[in-house]
């Protein structure tokens, strides 16, 4: 111990007054000698690094200094050895725990002595460090991610920040848009800026999530899947806006890709469909040709007995017959013609009735009736033919269900469902019969691929159905009551119901 140690020590109970006020600092208080050793320490830094006061009075300070730190604390000492102050020395000291704590020292030199305050810093440098090392490693992942993850400013107009995968994907420069923050916007394909530009202003409490296509600079197209959020304040205000936008090219593609092999499976089970209507629809033909040859038959002894109003009858009827095989023809060319899906707003009735006109001649000849309910304001967004091949294989499977039963009644269904129901704010169709039914353990199943329980059949109807009617927003269910029977159910969004 030293001299000034122990001149403190002997001359301590005379001072009591200033020892009680040295010790109810709460910071860490401390004199030390230039020769290495604390002369005098107060409560604070017993509480702090767990060591009795004659622990710290008795061995050199460096004991205590992490070894990274002792050359660091010998220079400073030697600065204050030349008198001058400390100020915010940083160090770190061993406590009895084997813990190292962060200290903040500031010092003078005075009456060859140092004086010195240390405040711990453990936790505070310990978030900071916490927080750069999660700086350090968002940086990391957001620099080597294939999404560009963005920054914005709370009001969405000047981007902060924006990852190496922006020049990647747009073909641009990050400091391009840095400078001019409208770029983004503005390489947005026409025909979505707009829907995006309303997205981004009517989302800034709850963020957005949106898609839409850009142009690069060469001039080629991208697909993007862009979602942020917004970062508020303690108070409530938005002080930033994050987000991650994706490149959804290649996915996009394939997903055409499969929406065209879709439609193609779709024409096969139209075209399936007719082979199995062909005898139906070759009697449905022949009663307006065979009226057709009877009435022509019937003009030519008119014109050669001269009648000529018989004449004008006979043609008349004529042009009535060839107008309704026309009609057979054009319904069923547009129902089998590939097309490309196009969607527009009809009425999901007019699509059953125009089915069960189709069915006409299939429904008298097997004496079933088809009870159509519709409700009129029942509007969807949707393709018609695709929506007409829904009905049909519903309608169709009812038929076959009833054909052999007493019941020969099937009830379709159009109507506008409310908040309560299954399917909330859509338009409904159900397609009702009191055939045998669906065995239980089949229900989950009639949906899938190639599933049939029909001879012959290549159970890809039904399958069909549910990929048009997801692809239009929807779904479709199958239930056995009851009362028995089976009643098949899709529904679409109701377009009814949507503001202009």
């Amino acid at each position: 111990m030293t001299e000034q140690a122990a001149q403190r020590r002997e001359r301590g109970p005379s001072e009591p007054r200033f020892e009680q006020f040295f010790d109810l600092c709460r910071e860490m208080l401390c004199f030390a000698s230039y020769d290495g050793y604390f002369t005098l320490v107060n409560n604070a830094f017993v509480k702090a690094l767990g060591y009795t006061k004659s622990e710290l009075l008795s061995r050199p300070f460096v004991d205590f200094v992490h070894p990274e730190d002792i050359a660091s604390t010998q220079a400073e000492l030697k600065h204050l050895g030349k008198g001058f102050e400390s100020i915010d020395f940083v160090n770190r000291y061993l406590d009895r725990h084997g813990r190292y704590r962060w200290l903040e020292w500031s010092a003078r030199p005075f009456q060859g002595e140092i004086y010195a305050v240390a405040r711990d810093i453990t936790e505070s440098r310990n978030a900071l460090d916490a927080l750069r090392e999660s700086e350090q490693r968002f940086r990391e992942l957001a620099e080597h991610i294939r999404e560009v993850f963005y920054v914005y400013d709370g009001s969405l107009t000047q981007p902060q920040y924006v990852s190496p995968a922006f020049e990647e994907i747009w073909g641009r420069r990050a400091d391009e848009l840095y400078s001019d923050p409208s770029i983004w916007i503005e390489s947005i394909v026409d025909k979505d800026r707009r829907r995006v530009v309303r997205a981004r202003e009517s989302a800034n409490e709850t963020g957005y999530e949106v898609r839409y296509a850009i142009v690069r600079a060469d001039g080629s197209l991208r697909f993007i899947w862009d979602l942020s959020f917004p970062i508020h304040s303690d108070g409530g205000q938005i002080v930033r806006v994050v987000g991650i936008a994706e490149d959804i090219t290649a996915r996009r593609r394939a997903e055409d890709q499969v929406r065209q092999r879709e439609s193609e499976l779709a024409h096969v089970a139209r075209l399936t469909t007719m082979g199995e209507m062909a005898s139906g629809i070759a009697h449905e033909l022949n009663q307006p040709l065979s009226a057709i040859s009877i009435h022509a038959e019937s003009g030519r002894l008119g014109l050669m007995r001269g009648d000529r109003e018989r004449v004008v009858e006979d043609l008349q009827s004529i042009a009535r017959q060839t107008e309704r095989a026309g009609q057979i023809l054009r319904r069923l060319r547009d129902f089998v013609r590939r097309h490309e899906p196009s969607t527009c707003l009809l009425s999901l009735g007019d699509v059953v009735r125009e089915v069960v006109e189709f069915l006409e001649f299939e429904l008298e000849a097997k004496d079933i009736r088809v009870q159509v309910e519709v409700e009129p304001t029942a509007m969807v967004d949707g393709d018609r033919i695709q929506l007409q091949q829904v009905v049909m294989n519903l309608v169709q499977n009812a038929i076959q269900a009833v054909g052999g039963g007493e019941s020969r009644t099937i009830v379709v269904r159009v109507s506008a469902c409310d908040a309560d129901d299954d399917f909330p704010d859509s338009v409904c169709v159900s397609v009702e019969d009191r055939g045998p039914g669906i065995a239980e353990g089949l229900l989950d199943r009639v949906f899938e691929p190639f599933f049939t329980t029909k001879p012959g059949g290549l159970g890809i109807g039904l399958s069909i159905s549910q990929s048009i009617v997801e692809a239009h927003g929807g779904r479709i269910c199958a239930t056995t009551p009851g009362e028995g029977g089976s009643v098949f159910r899709f529904s679409l969004p109701n377009c009814s119901k949507t503001d202009d």
